[in-house]
């Protein structure tokens, strides 16, 4: 539904970048990651210092794996601002590229600006599993197992750790 509304929305006012944006937001929750780049991407082109169109753009690259692209514009958006949000993605794009200490810094960083970023919380503890460091990975997955009671995945993890 959400969907079908913005894209009405946007073509009353198509070159509205906030639109697009919220459209691409839609999509890439939805898991439709070609029509969430199409919008930000074009969000972009229409207002090219637009940090949420940016955002979102980096957001998909990194789902991608564009290293290079996605690594350029989250280093420029935490420039601007301390968004936890972008640290966090920052630290996936190093996760996912098995540059872990890279990874490591910006989870923590993001987790400076939001004690309570569930998902930078979940990365940190990955990560000291991966460093074999179980007791303080199954430290952070309590934290967020506090903040998310009935995620599954945590449950499941922190089971399997404590075996």
């Amino acid at each position: 539904m959400a969907i079908q509304e913005f894209s009405k929305a946007h073509e009353l006012e198509p070159s509205n970048p906030v639109l697009l944006a919220e459209l691409g937001q839609v999509f890439l929750d939805a898991g439709n990651l070609e029509k969430a780049q199409e919008s930000f991407f074009a969000a972009v082109d229409l207002k090219p210092d637009h940090s949420i169109s940016l955002f979102g753009k980096a957001k998909v690259l990194v789902r991608k794996n564009e290293f290079a692209e996605a690594e350029a514009i989250l280093n420029e958006l935490i420039t601007t601002n301390n968004n936890p949000e972008v640290y966090y993605e920052l630290g996936l794009l190093y996760f996912n590229n098995e540059m872990i200490d890279e990874a490591y810094k910006y989870f923590q960083i993001a987790t400076t600006y939001n004690p309570l970023h569930s998902n930078s919380l979940f990365g940190l503890a990955l990560i000291l599993e991966k460093r074999g460091d179980t007791d303080q990975a199954l430290a952070y997955l309590r934290k967020v197992q506090k903040i998310n009671p009935n995620n599954i995945e945590i449950i499941r993890k922190i089971e399997e750790l404590e075996q």
